[in-house]
């Protein structure tokens, strides 16, 4: 909220536990975030299916603000601004690419819920391809729109398309903004939820942890266990970090994430049962010191 209407509601839902404020913010606690996870495991604890219908309706509000924030921003848009149109260089965009990356996250979710579909192999690779494709042409567009709507050195870092609209004159656009920002974080929250639940419950049935958290619910069908077990630890990390700690924690995660995923595939590619050609096993050891290296 504080990013998108750009006024200070994180200072009036936080609690001080200490009579000053340090500059690094560690004193704060913020238990609206622990209310918030908790409400969000509790509807995805009570039945999936209800979930994704109400995911489904966030989606739709969520799809529909986008549209008029991508259509009302290039409708505004001037060529000049774009000009210079690579002012901060390589070094810039890899630097914004490194701190973005992890919006990319969470399609792996979609690879989680292969029980609650009617047909796996078929709506699998149909929800990813197409959810990372939409995405990408969506992320794209707000990007180009933006700088084109207002000059890159006047966007407010905190709060980007609300001071955009104020400027070029449509104030009441940033509460337009605000509803889709919520909508798009319930979202998040609750496939964020599921997914992270299915995890957990994968990993218990192949005796990583305790068969306990693989438990399925007999009324709800949801892994309740699994579940209660991922909003703990995430509601004592959200009631005593601050949101850029965690927003860097998270892009550093999700690209190690995504690496270890990377050398599993080559694992299960290259070194196969009984016994590896020599070959296969050094394309192996060189493909994995290269994805190490990268990072």
């Amino acid at each position: 909220m504080d990013f998108l209407l750009h006024i200070t509601l994180e200072s009036s839902l936080q609690l001080i536990t200490h009579p000053y404020k340090s500059d690094e913010g560690y004193n704060l606690l913020d238990p609206i975030a622990v209310a918030v996870l908790t409400i969000a495991a509790t509807i995805a604890m009570i039945s999936t299916r209800k979930t994704s219908y109400l995911n489904w309706i966030a989606s739709i509000v969520n799809n529909v603000v986008i549209l008029f924030v991508i259509i009302a921003a290039f409708i505004h848009a001037k060529p000049s601004n774009m000009k210079p149109f690579f002012p901060f260089g390589a070094k810039g965009v890899f630097q914004a690419a490194a701190i973005v990356y992890f919006a990319y996250g969470g399609f792996d979710n979609i690879a989680t819920m292969a029980e609650e579909t009617k047909n796996p192999s078929r709506d699998i690779p149909i929800g990813l391809i197409g959810s990372m494709s939409i995405i990408t042409v969506i992320y794209c567009l707000m990007a180009v729109s933006l700088p084109m709507m207002q000059k890159y050195t006047d966007i407010d870092p905190n709060a980007a398309y609300s001071v955009a609209f104020q400027s070029v004159g449509m104030t009441w656009a940033k509460y337009l903004v605000a509803l889709g920002a919520l909508k798009g974080m319930t979202t998040v929250l609750l496939v964020g939820t599921l997914g992270q639940a299915r995890y957990i419950t994968h990993i218990a049935r192949a005796h990583m942890i305790p068969p306990w958290f693989a438990l399925v619910h007999p009324k709800t069908g949801t892994p309740i266990n699994a579940t209660v077990l991922i909003v703990i630890p995430s509601g004592c990390m959200a009631l005593f970090s601050s949101l850029d700690v965690l927003a860097g924690l998270l892009s550093v995660s999700t690209l190690f994430i995504f690496m270890m995923m990377a050398v599993a595939l080559l694992v299960r590619r290259y070194y196969v049962r009984e016994i590896t050609p020599q070959q296969h096993l050094l394309k192996l050891v060189i493909f994995l010191l290269i994805i190490i290296a990268l990072p």
